[in-house]
């Protein structure tokens, strides 16, 4: 742009696109600042062939020349635009700029180039990058002044995205960095309520067991003593005296199972996971074979398919008799009760399904299924503590699995369990 800007300070006054008072001959000798009108022809096609916008123009602002760079740039071409104010393609915030480049050039100051703004025909603002030279008559006074633009808008487009980018980056980084921060902390507080509940915990398990430890020792006595005057008092008891002590001695039983069931259910939060490979279906057999000992029934039992898995056998097993005695104890009271036991693939797991075609239950209380002491049925309906499901579903959360139920009320139920 520099090189241009000489262009025009030695273009003679024969020049298509400058006028005679703009043209720079240095105080030589006058065979030396003769130049030919090839050479001028020359530099004259440069100027007009140039893709950067020249343009000079005297000290007022009206435009003297406008080469094809200009036209391409702004629009307008030379006639329509020579002999007007450059103002023509500057914006109002710039109008106070080109008064003082023009006032420092006058004063044969150096002007730097400098980057601004300039206005295209259609209104559309450009940015461009401006270098400024002077043009001096034959005396060297300056007359005028010549401008070589650039237009830098597509460099400048790509720099404010640039800043932008850089902006959105760092607020990403900022907000990376903000939540990083806030996970340490949350994490921090998971980790101190983990040691929290694990603590928690284990005083609850000491509490239980200690508490059911010591309900066995005066359980024991009331039956003890019920058992006494039942066996040396009958002959001295009426029939309702004895039906009080037969309904002691049950529910002082029922009271020792609950305590065994409470204890069962304490000790699995102590008890860590062994797992071998174990086949589900010799497990069942193994439970369906206690069961028909401990569980005296008529139900109709099929037994599908079953996987071999990786597993802690007991507490598999405690999971599968919890199960299907539950099953045998809702569909007792069926003429024809039916049990399924089987296995099918859901979400890419193996998921064991043990189905009934009992009692069944009212789905909008299933979420009590699972917690301790928690009843769907009245005792009178069924016997049982409440305990057997928790149990189970203890287990399967211990293994990191899942275990839900479906059911209708008199239609039976189904319970899906997984592990991990």
């Amino acid at each position: 742009m520099k090189k241009i800007a000489e262009i025009l300070d030695v273009a003679s006054n024969k020049s298509p696109t400058l006028t005679d008072e703009f043209i720079v001959h240095p105080a030589i000798d006058n065979a030396e600042t003769k130049i030919n009108e090839e050479y001028r022809s020359h530099l004259a096609a440069i100027v007009e062939s140039s893709n950067d916008a020249i343009i000079s123009k005297s000290l007022d602002g009206t435009i003297k020349s406008w080469n094809k760079g200009c036209e391409k740039m702004f629009g307008y071409t030379a006639k329509e635009i020579v002999g007007k104010n450059i103002s023509l393609i500057i914006p109002m915030e710039c109008i106070n700029e080109v008064k003082n480049i023009i006032a420092r050039v006058t004063k044969n100051e150096t002007i730097e180039p400098y980057e601004t703004v300039r206005i295209k025909k259609n209104g559309e603002q450009l940015h461009v990058s401006i270098t400024v030279s002077s043009l001096k008559d034959r005396a060297g006074n300056i007359k005028g002044v010549s401008t070589i633009g650039r237009d830098i808008t597509s460099r400048k487009k790509a720099e404010a995205a640039l800043i932008i980018a850089n902006k959105e980056l760092a607020f990403q980084n900022e907000e990376k960095e903000k939540r990083a921060v806030e996970l340490m902390a949350a994490n921090s507080e998971l980790e101190m309520a983990k040691f929290r509940l694990k603590e928690v915990n284990k005083e609850l398990e000491a509490f239980t067991y200690s508490v059911s430890h010591d309900l066995r020792s005066p359980l024991r006595a009331v039956n003890s003593y019920a058992q006494i005057l039942q066996e040396d008092y009958a002959d001295k008891i009426d029939e309702d005296g004895i039906s009080i002590i037969e309904s002691i001695r049950y529910n002082g039983e029922k009271m020792g199972n609950l305590i065994d069931e409470l204890l069962a259910f304490s000790r699995l939060g102590r008890k860590e996971i062994a797992r071998t490979k174990v086949s589900m279906k010799e497990l069942t057999d193994a439970v369906l074979s206690e069961l028909s000992v401990t569980f005296p029934h008529h139900a109709k039992i099929a037994v599908g398919r079953l996987p071999s898995i990786a597993t802690d056998y007991t507490l598999m097993y405690q999971v599968m008799f919890n199960l299907v005695s539950n099953a045998l104890k809702y569909s007792g009271k069926k003429t024809e009760p039916v049990i399924e036991i089987s296995a099918i693939e859901k979400n890419g797991k193996t998921c064991f399904v043990v189905k009934d075609n009992g009692a069944g239950f009212d789905m909008r209380f299933a979420d009590k299924l699972f917690g301790v002491f928690q009843r769907l049925h009245a005792e009178s309906d069924f016997e049982g503590n409440g305990v057997g499901l928790a149990i189970v579903h203890r287990i399967i959360t211990k293994f990191g699995g899942e275990i839900w139920a479906e059911g209708k009320v008199n239609e039976g139920a189904t319970f899906y369990f997984t592990i991990n």
